[in-house]
């Protein structure tokens, strides 16, 4: 009886094997066979096509269970039609010869299974011989289900899993000296670590100083089969501005993480190997008018995020866009009783990242009202001009709901101070959080 080729054999594997040793014989037949490593081979193209057919099949577990089914009905035809073989032939007068008796105990639908079996065998081993012009998608005779995939493996998606920081990277393109903040002639890592498999994949890095002035754009094409590191860098020889930057990572044109670093302040030679911490880019020495506005604030802080000097009256920070502006709901930031000014940024927390919705300067011994919020859950995160500490206040929520006679909606008051019996925590910020 002919064995069947089934999409088992053409990942080189048991019929019931677990879905980690599929994608582990895919991920190696495809690194063999992917066209991008084996340019103008036809046959490899080809196997490929077959290759990712199969895989599809079997890591969609409903596919898989309609293949086995299918692989059962063709068995078991086989064995109906093998024993009905064999009552023919017995059947036959003892003139005719062996071969006859062969010959004629075979029905057609038992040949057919075999013939496709040896067919594809055939197809792969006189393939590499067969001069073809472009790849020409294998289909096996198999459920419905079965759709040739193209010939990239995108059956695996890329992700971004992990996005690093430092001072220098290795041959494997992963960070040997971590950082989150560096000198100003510092040439500055970022390694970013994928899994998946993609051809031809978009990988970019945007790289911006304070409020997302642009410093550099770079991309590369990635095509990874499994896990694979790829690093970008940026440098300046006449130095960095001191100051807090950020790097987006993009693939292909989604925004998948968002890094945050700083650039040390002290740039004298003796610090210029110095490993830096968060603490360098906070302000030594400070003083505050009696109005409450900074007038000597110093280094990375001297300015508000626009590049510009700070307000002397509370108020936003001009030119960055006030989102979440379509509720009623209204928050008080009292920062009465505070001798220093403070910086202020209202958080969304409601969907998947955290991300600053009102940026806000509030002088000393003053309070702000931030109008029309819209309904969510949110936090307040400020730094101390005077001191440069950043803290973060506890989640709360602004709620907005039709009633019959109007709206409700929230009022609030926050005091950056401590308050005795106060119904409200504040908790340290690290940098990258603020």
């Amino acid at each position: 009886m002919a064995s069947i080729r089934t999409h088992y054999d053409n990942l080189k594997i048991a019929r019931d094997a677990p879905p980690e040793v599929i994608r582990a014989a895919y991920r190696a037949l495809s690194q063999r066979f992917h066209p991008d490593r084996n340019p103008g081979d036809t046959r490899a193209a080809n196997i490929m096509l077959l290759i990712n057919t199969s895989f599809e099949t079997l890591s969609d577990p409903a596919k898989r269970a309609a293949h086995d089914r299918w692989i059962a009905e063709q068995e078991s035809a086989q064995m109906r039609d093998a024993r009905s073989g064999h009552e023919y032939r017995s059947s036959q007068a003892p003139t005719e010869t062996a071969s006859k008796q062969r010959f004629r105990g075979i029905s057609l639908s038992a040949l057919v299974p075999w013939l496709l079996g040896t067919a594809a065998l055939l197809f792969v081993f006189f393939v590499q011989k067969i001069p073809v012009q472009g790849p020409k998608p294998y289909t096996q005779t198999a459920p419905a289900s079965v759709v040739p995939l193209s010939a990239g493996p995108s059956s695996i998606p890329v992700r971004v899993v992990a996005v690093e920081l430092g001072k220098a990277v290795g041959l494997d393109q992963r960070i040997t000296s971590p950082a989150t903040v560096f000198n100003t002639h510092d040439t500055i890592y970022a390694a970013i670590s994928t899994v998946g498999s993609a051809s031809n994949a978009t990988l970019s890095a945007d790289w911006t100083y304070a409020d997302n002035v642009p410093v550099n754009h770079s991309s590369t094409k990635i095509s990874p089969f499994g896990p694979a590191v790829t690093s970008f860098h940026i440098s300046k020889p006449d130095g960095w501005p001191a100051g807090p930057y950020k790097v987006q990572i993009w693939l292909d044109d989604r925004l998948v993480d968002t890094r945050f670093f700083g650039v040390n302040v002290q740039n004298s030679p003796a610090n210029q190997d110095k490993a830096g911490s968060f603490d360098d880019l906070l302000p030594q020495k400070s003083s505050v008018s009696q109005a409450g506005s900074p007038t000597s604030l110093t280094s990375g802080w001297q300015e508000a995020p626009n590049g510009k000097p700070w307000p002397t009256t509370a108020s936003y920070i001009r030119g960055v866009p006030m989102l979440s502006a379509n509720g009623l709901s209204m928050l008080t930031i009292d920062n009465g009783n505070n001798g220093s000014p403070v910086f202020v940024k209202l958080v969304s927390l409601s969907g998947k990242r955290a991300y600053p919705v009102r940026q806000a300067f509030i002088p000393a011994h003053a309070t702000f009202k931030m109008k029309k919020i819209s309904p969510g859950n949110y936090d307040v995160r400020y730094r101390d001009l005077k001191t440069g500490h950043l803290v973060r206040s506890e989640s709360f929520d602004l709620t907005q709901q039709r009633v019959s006679d109007g709206e409700t909606y929230s009022v609030l008051t926050i005091t950056l101070y401590k308050v005795a019996n106060g119904n409200f925590h504040t908790f340290p910020l690290a940098e990258d959080e603020f």
